[in-house]
């Protein structure tokens, strides 16, 4: 709280950083912050390919949804393939202008076809 004061105060005086041999691309409370967030912050590295987050639940999604896991969802109309849906629906607005937007997801199927054939 006290440092979030003290940045706000630094806005107006265009101060340079205090840290030295600084080679920020930012002068002043920017600065200060970022080098403020950065001793203070932790990081949590992912165990199978080395990405680093600063938030546990970063990691605990990376984990879960990304790292070593295909990309999972379809264009219904080509190959392309992503890991996030929003992305397919660009593309097939940005691709296929005529065609109707929608996803398909292929776990959700792989999950559709195990469950009908138990």
């Amino acid at each position: 709280m006290i440092f979030v004061a003290y940045t706000r105060s630094l806005i107006f005086r265009g101060v340079q950083c205090p840290v030295s041999n600084c080679t920020c691309y930012r002068d002043g409370p920017r600065c200060i912050y970022d080098h403020y967030r950065n001793e203070r912050s932790e990081n949590y590295p992912c165990h199978k390919c080395g990405n680093v987050f600063t938030r546990k639940n970063n990691l605990y999604n990376h984990l879960k949804f990304q790292c070593g896991q295909l990309p999972r969802f379809n264009c219904p109309y080509c190959p392309y393939r992503t890991r996030h849906s929003s992305n397919v629906r660009s593309h097939i607005r940005r691709m296929h202008p005529d065609q109707v937007v929608y996803v398909l997801d292929i776990r959700g199927d792989q999950q559709n076809n195990e469950a009908s054939n138990n």
